[in-house]
């Protein structure tokens, strides 16, 4: 019996011993799962804070993607009104060079009419001297026919002095003081159309010297609209080449617009997965964490398993010690 209640008392010592390296082993397991559940609580937390800071960010990079994109429309409009206006000032600028062709061409006959002008000014100058030299013919003409009036009065004197004699002289000397009349008619007729003639000549001497002097006042204006069309014309060139650089910066501009929107889709994408990716991980750690709770359930369950059997291993103990200690002392 002594040795029964040794061995039962060793065997309730064991049992003892063992149940509190269990409870010891339950503390260090109750302890770590209290560890992972703060850390996964913290990632859980960690990950919620993410998932709103990513919402914040994608809603930061949704209105930055919408400017980009309406910023990318506006430059597209901008580069299209630029290329518009473009091509109305090439069709200006052509336009004006047409206008500065026409214009020079056109002072070309200006100048040529001018010529002629100073040309038939000069001939109406020589009819004129030809018409005063008519005039002296004119004047020749007269002191001729006064001459021959003068000897057909003489030569009838001499004839009616010879009587009979001189009826042949006396016709003679009639026919030419009819002839000096009618050429004193004729010559005052020719002064007259002279007269008519230089009147004319006058006139059209005058009228082509205004001609000349508005040709001449035409011909420099013309000349100052040529160089003005010229200044206008570099100005357009200017303006045009200031125009292209516009329309190639607005050009890059809209480029870099693009990639820009390009780039915050892809980041916008990304952001997404990512927050995708959040929600997930604290799907995942929600998860976790119900399941440490059941885990340290289940833990609190052996504890109290384990405790209900360290009363009951005592309770042999105490039981085993009474029975040597019976035994002892029989």
């Amino acid at each position: 019996m002594r040795q029964a209640s040794e061995t039962a008392l060793t065997g309730a010592t064991n049992a003892l011993s063992y149940t509190a390296e269990i409870d010891g082993l339950i503390a260090q397991l109750r302890s770590a799962m209290d560890e992972v559940g703060r850390a996964t609580q913290e990632v859980s937390t960690a990950a919620q804070e993410s998932s709103a800071q990513l919402g914040e960010i994608m809603n930061a990079v949704k209105e930055a993607t919408d400017s980009t994109g309406r910023l990318s429309e506006e430059a597209a409009t901008i580069y299209d009104s630029l290329a518009a206006h473009q091509s109305l000032l090439e069709e200006r600028v052509a336009q004006i060079r047409r206008t500065a062709t026409d214009v020079e061409h056109l002072l070309g006959r200006i100048t040529q009419n001018a010529d002629i002008a100073e040309g038939l000014t000069a001939q109406v100058t020589a009819l004129r001297e030809q018409l005063a030299g008519i005039e002296t013919f004119l004047a020749a003409m007269n002191d001729i026919t006064d001459q021959t009036e003068l000897l057909a009065l003489n030569a009838s004197i001499e004839a009616a002095r010879a009587g009979e004699h001189g009826v042949g002289f006396m016709v003679v000397a009639d026919r030419l003081r009819k002839l000096s009349d009618q050429t004193k008619v004729f010559t005052a007729q020719i002064e007259a159309t002279v007269t008519k003639l230089q009147e004319s000549t006058s006139r059209a001497a005058s009228a082509l010297t205004n001609v000349i002097a508005n040709v001449r006042a035409s011909v420099s204006q013309v000349a100052d609209v040529t160089r003005e069309f010229s200044t206008l014309e570099e100005l357009l060139a200017s303006l045009q080449g200031a125009h292209g650089r516009i329309i190639a910066a607005a050009n890059a501009q809209m480029d870099k617009a693009k990639e820009i929107y390009r780039s915050a889709t892809e980041i916008m994408r990304s952001v997404e997965s990512i927050s995708a990716q959040t929600e997930e991980v604290s799907a995942a750690m929600e998860e976790l964490s119900a399941g440490n709770q059941e885990i340290i359930g289940q833990i609190q369950h052996i504890s109290r398993n384990v405790g209900d059997t360290r009363t009951v291993v005592e309770h042999q103990v105490e039981l085993a010690r009474m029975a040597k200690e019976a035994a002892d002392r029989f």
